[in-house]
This record gives C-alpha cells, sequence and structure tokens, in this order.
C-alpha cells in the first residue's frame, strides 16, 4: 500500500550503550569453552522462524571448517518447536530467556552476528552487535540496510539467490576474526550516532504532534 508521506515519521532504532557490560573476547570464550583461534559466529535473541535457523544451520554445516563454531542463543519461540538441532560439537546452542550478563557473553565470544532474515523492518540484534562491537553478517533486507554500513560494519547477501548465505557464511568464516573486529570497532562507532538523547526527543515530539490531533484522526488499533 501507498503511504502519504505526510503521515509517516522514521525515527532510528537508538543504541544499546552502557545496557550491557563490555566482556574481553578472550575471557568469554574462556567461560563458554571456546579457543581463541576458532572463528565464530552468533545467531541471537529470539529463535524465531523469520530468523530461518534451520537454513542456517544447514548452511553452517555445509561450509564451516573443524575450527568453526555457531552460537544460537535466545527464546526459541512456538514457530520453531520442530527445528532440529543436528549432533555436531561445532553447533553451541543457550536456549531459553538469557539475563543480561548472558547476553554480553555470547556477544562477546562471538567474532560475528548472523541474521539471515526472511524479512526484517528494524533490528535490534543488529544495533545491539554494532553496539557491542560486533559485525553483522545479514540478509539485504529493509532493517538490515539501515543498521548495517556495508562494507564497514558488516555485510548483506541476496536471501532471495540459492546458496547465497552459504556462500556469505563461507566468505566469513574464511576471513577469521581479524577482519570482523575490525568492522566491529566500525559498527560500535556508528551506533553512537543512535544518541537516545536526540532519538528521546524526536519520539517527544510524534507524541506532541499526535496528542493535539483531533480524536477523529488519530489511528485506533485493536
Amino acid at each position: 500500500h501507498t503511504l502519504p508521506l505526510d503521515k509517516v515519521r522514521i525515527i532510528p532504532h537508538g543504541n544499546y550503550d552502557g545496557v550491557y557490560a563490555a566482556i574481553p573476547r578472550k575471557e568469554a570464550r574462556s567461560a563458554l569453552l571456546l579457543d581463541e583461534e576458532q572463528t565464530v559466529a552468533l545467531l541471537p535473541g529470539q529463535i524465531r522462524a523469520y530468523k530461518t535457523p534451520s537454513a542456517l544451520l544447514d548452511a553452517f554445516l555445509d561450509v564451516a571448517g573443524r575450527n568453526d563454531r555457531l552460537i544460537l542463543a535466545g527464546h526459541r519461540a512456538s514457530d520453531v518447536g520442530n527445528l532440529t538441532i543436528p549432533d555436531d560439537p561445532r553447533i553451541i546452542t543457550k536456549f531459553g530467556f538469557l539475563p543480561n550478563e548472558d547476553i554480553a557473553l555470547v556477544y562477546a565470544a562471538a567474532d560475528f552476528v548472523v541474521l539471515p532474515y526472511a524479512e526484517s523492518l528494524t533490528s535490534g540484534s543488529a544495533i545491539l552487535a554494532h553496539s557491542l562491537g560486533r559485525g553483522v553478517l545479514g540478509s539485504d533486507t529493509a532493517g538490515l540496510r539501515d543498521a548495517v554500513l556495508v562494507p564497514s560494519t558488516g555485510t548483506l547477501f541476496d536471501h532471495r539467490k540459492p546458496r547465497a548465505l552459504a556462500d556469505a557464511l563461507r566468505t566469513a568464516l574464511a576471513e577469521g576474526p581479524e577482519p570482523w573486529a575490525i568492522r566491529g570497532k566500525a559498527g560500535a562507532r556508528a551506533s553512537r550516532a543512535r544518541d537516545w538523547t536526540v532519538l528521546g526527543a524526536a519520539w517527544r515530539s510524534l507524541y506532541n504532534e499526535l496528542g493535539c490531533l483531533p480524536r477523529s484522526a488519530r489511528v485506533h488499533t485493536s
């Protein structure tokens, strides 16, 4: 549907600076029994069908080397109740609602965050990744195009093409930790622009504007 531009407001997703502890990578790796030389990818947040976890697992097993690891960390939603986790030591799962310290731990242990969304209008996981100094490998959706600055803070692939996820993941894992550390630092710098002191003013302005509208012009949901 075409929306009238005078009714559209676009406000960026704010960063997570100061919300989660900054844990050294070495300390996080030790806590999760991961080696320093391993390349670790992370699928964080709620494990939902739109994040295509099954496709990610298949792609990882197809292209990963013996020193690569994939962490799935977050609440496993009902729409992926039939998700089968392969019996492979390279795949690590931490299902459930994670406290802040565990969220910080898995991000710190990862070299990059992988978000193979089928669709996305916004991504808190991508903003959190940048806030915590991690680059993002994701699908080329609207939400990730907004969050990821290609190539400086991550890479995006065309999820509509066959084997695009596997090919992108192979390249990302083959690069190893150092290029992703550089992207993570760039992501941390970029995330500072998503300052809540600025965004809060934008939200306040929007709410004030909506509050001044006559009742008949307001949008109701039920």
